[in-house]
């Protein structure tokens, strides 16, 4: 486990069955890391109030509904890349705490899964065509 302070509280995150995500990207830092992985969670957010019509709260990295917890998540570094997982409960069945899930929320997590990737690389590369068209000052 990378995220230090779960470390130190002994905190134990788990579930039987959710719909992971991981990124890589080379030349970035971790402050960059931090902020497209919050930009990916805005996403997420984004789509499953789209899907739901329920009304999700971020909470830093963390999407909840009401107390109950979507979604785990964490940004780090490798000697060579930035990493981003986030991992979203398709079922809440034996979770350590109280959380909502695709299941709950009648979500079809596949066609989530398919609009959440293709909103993040659309966003990515605009992202990308943004920077390239400007002139430096």
């Amino acid at each position: 486990m990378v995220d230090l302070e779960d470390v130190l509280n002994n905190d134990s995150i788990k579930s039987n069955d959710m719909l992971h995500f991981i990124i890589e990207i080379f030349d970035l830092d971790i402050k960059h890391a931090v902020m497209l992985q919050r930009l990916f969670v805005c996403i997420i957010k984004e789509t499953i109030e789209e899907m739901s019509k329920h009304k999700l709260t971020r909470k830093g990295d963390d999407l909840y509904l009401k107390d109950s917890k979507l979604n785990i998540s964490i940004a780090t570094k490798s000697a060579v890349s930035i990493l981003i997982h986030i991992g979203i409960n398709i079922c809440s069945k034996d979770t350590p705490v109280k959380t909502i899930s695709f299941h709950d929320l009648k979500i079809n997590w596949t066609s989530a899964r398919d609009i959440i990737m293709h909103k993040f690389k659309d966003e990515f590369e605009d992202i990308y065509k943004a920077i390239s068209k400007v002139k430096p000052v």
